[in-house]
């Protein structure tokens, strides 16, 4: 059994790697891999789990940074996992301050791959808050990132 932290830096989900080598979110239980999670009791618990009952894991690819340039779509690239398939994702976003949320289309590229497009119309050039969730057949759902803690989604800095 591979325990795994993974995520961006400060927002790292526990996981666990399957025997495919994918990585599940096993958030729904433990809250972390640390000295709890590593403890004879849990680690019993970890190893019975069925991981075909794990929701899907939603990863930023390399190239899907959380910035855009002005006057562009943002583009943000994700891959997005799960034991059996993938039902559905989806993407909310906001100016960083305001309080509606608004859904942003998102794209299945095939083979677990899915494209956000913010258009300029919504980010305004302004800093936005973004949320995507992912559900699977079994009803499970992921998130990367909360209404209540979003991702930060940034204009590029530039001299112009």
């Amino acid at each position: 059994m591979k325990l795994v932290r993974y995520g961006a830096a400060g927002r790292e989900k526990p996981g666990i790697i399957d025997g495919e080598g994918r990585i599940r979110d096993l958030s729904a239980v433990v809250p972390d891999i640390d000295g709890d999670a590593l403890s004879p009791k849990s680690l019993t618990k970890l190893s019975k789990l069925k991981l075909d009952k794990l929701p899907p894991v939603i990863k930023l690819k390399e190239s899907g940074k959380l910035e855009y340039s002005k006057n562009k779509s943002a583009t943000i690239e994700l891959a997005v996992t799960d034991d059996h398939a993938v039902k559905s994702v989806s993407a909310m976003a906001r100016l960083e301050g305001a309080t509606a949320w608004e859904s942003v289309p998102v794209s299945d590229l095939g083979s677990g791959n899915f494209v956000i497009q913010v258009a300029p119309e919504l980010h305004k050039n302004q800093p936005m808050d973004l949320y995507i969730v992912a559900t699977d057949y079994a009803g499970h759902v992921a998130q990367l990132g909360t209404a209540e803690k979003p991702l930060k989604l940034k204009k590029k800095w530039s001299l112009f």
